[in-house]
């Protein structure tokens, strides 16, 4: 039996760095205005081409994305259960990212609520998944090639 232990840790580890980054608050308002983005690429075509900071803009799209690509990695591998399907743990990242957006616009973090960030979360977590089966097969051949 494999030691899971140490990929539940991880995991929980990269769910709570998730939760930090993205819920601890830019500034307390109460009271603070609330933005909601529900238009698609809406925000990101206005940040990388209306931007006079081309660098802020790819950095906020590369960090939504690199955000969870430890969670979909380590949601792909087995935790002591069934293997998860592609789209089990995309649908799993797309949950995730969605809860965050509501708490974000419900509580007073000084942060938007944004759809782009829910595409790319899920992207991120779908790239994490994606490494995560090509290891996996990539060790299955090398276990049938030393046979």
């Amino acid at each position: 039996m494999k030691n899971r232990s140490g990929t539940n840790k991880k995991w929980n580890l990269a769910v709570l760095s998730i939760l930090l980054v993205t819920l601890v608050p830019f500034r307390f308002e109460p009271g603070g205005k609330r933005i909601l983005n529900l238009v698609p690429f809406r925000n990101m075509v206005e940040m990388i081409f209306a931007s006079k900071n081309l660098a802020r803009a790819c950095w906020n799209i590369g960090v939504n994305v690199a955000l969870f690509i430890p969670f979909g990695y380590l949601t792909g591998k087995d935790r002591g259960g069934k293997e998860k399907s592609f789209v089990d743990v995309a649908l799993m990242g797309f949950v995730f990212s969605m809860a965050i957006e509501v708490i974000q616009y419900v509580l007073p973090t000084g942060r938007s609520a944004d759809i782009d960030d829910v595409i790319l979360n899920t992207l991120g977590t779908c790239l994490g998944y994606a490494v995560w089966k090509v290891e996996k097969d990539g060790l299955r051949e090398r276990k049938n090639e030393l046979r």
